[in-house]
């Protein structure tokens, strides 16, 4: 279903969902540069976006790129709404909807996402950990939730709904490599703890920049 109101509206939404995925993709150069910050991840974990943005001008570039991602979730929340509602007329089955589970997921999935801009990890090692671990929670029962709706009543995509899986995926390997760092403290993951981040919040960003084409 095609729902971008215009081919201007398009361009600006595609490249909102860009511009997040170069950054973080970028942030070993921009370490190599200064603007970012070099070295693996206090926590023995590899190198991980949360290292690379422990300094004020990474992690503001940070919120900056994924301002558009965020407000377009929360977009694409309202849309899911209306078109459950157009497609249920049941008034008990509305009132636990999966909208409403949708909703209290993107909540707490963002404002997990704030609490991990807001604590460093090089200062809040044990708060930092709590919010990638319920960030990403958050964000596969987000996921999950956004393609059973959008199965059900439509309005995602097809190619829309590729970087949701994609995301879920990564955020489901995320909890796992973290679980394995806690039972083994000597494990380091290299580079391949950062990539898995990226490609989980790549998703994050270009799911709802392309789930409506």
């Amino acid at each position: 279903m095609k729902l971008f109101q215009s081919k201007l509206y398009a361009i600006f939404s595609i490249t909102g969902g860009i511009l997040p995925v170069i950054y973080i993709w970028s942030l070993p150069y921009l370490a190599s540069s200064g603007f970012a910050k070099p070295g693996p991840d206090p926590l023995g974990i590899g190198y991980s976006i949360s290292s690379y943005i422990s300094n004020a001008q990474a992690t503001g570039m940070m919120a900056a790129c994924f301002y558009y991602p965020c407000i377009q979730m929360w977009s694409d929340n309202g849309l899911l709404n209306y078109v459950e509602a157009m497609n249920n007329d049941d008034v008990k089955l509305q009132k636990k909807s999966q909208y409403t589970i949708s909703f209290c997921s993107l909540f707490i999935f963002q404002m997990n996402f704030g609490l991990f801009l807001a604590f460093p990890v090089d200062k809040f090692n044990s708060l930092h950990g709590f919010t990638v671990a319920t960030f990403s929670t958050t964000g596969l029962l987000h996921y999950y939730y956004l393609i059973k709706i959008g199965d059900k009543f439509g309005g995602i995509s097809k190619i829309g709904k590729i970087p949701l899986y994609t995301s879920s995926i990564a955020f489901a390997l995320i909890l796992a490599m973290s679980g394995l760092k806690s039972l083994f403290p000597g494990l380091s993951y290299g580079h391949l703890f950062w990539a898995v981040e990226c490609i989980a919040l790549s998703g994050m960003s270009l799911g709802p920049s392309i789930g409506r084409i």
